[in-house]
């Protein structure tokens, strides 16, 4: 297996038959993908990854899934925000639980760093 690392990359408006992704990755050690944006492709998913994990620049407050599929519009930085709820103060979050949910007494909205007080 081998590295892949993307970065200043936009992919737009493909098509992909086959694998029906236009990142389809197969056993690669190590991805990366920096400053790049997946929109308007005319595929099942965007990228798909098998046996594979992707190491995406996200901002604070945000995620990433790191394996499977995903699918959509998208891009990195600005990756998927953290939910109502929930907030992000660590890079290389793969899920929407973030870095956890808001504590009682605090709020978060969307795309949260860390919880705020409640007024």
């Amino acid at each position: 297996s081998e590295s892949l690392s993307i970065a200043g990359v936009d992919f737009i408006n493909n098509t992909a038959f086959g694998s029906s992704s236009v990142l389809y990755l197969d056993n690669v050690k190590q991805t990366s993908i920096i400053d790049a944006s997946f929109t308007g492709n005319n595929v099942v998913s965007v990228i798909q990854t098998i046996n594979s994990e992707i190491d995406w620049a996200c901002r604070l407050g945000r995620w990433m899934p790191t394996k499977g599929a995903v699918f959509g519009d998208f891009s990195a930085p600005e990756c998927n925000l953290c939910p109502d709820g929930y907030f992000g103060n660590t890079s290389g979050l793969a899920n929407s639980s973030c870095s956890g949910q808001c504590t009682k007494g605090h709020f978060c909205e969307a795309g949260n760093t860390d919880p705020e007080p409640c007024p």
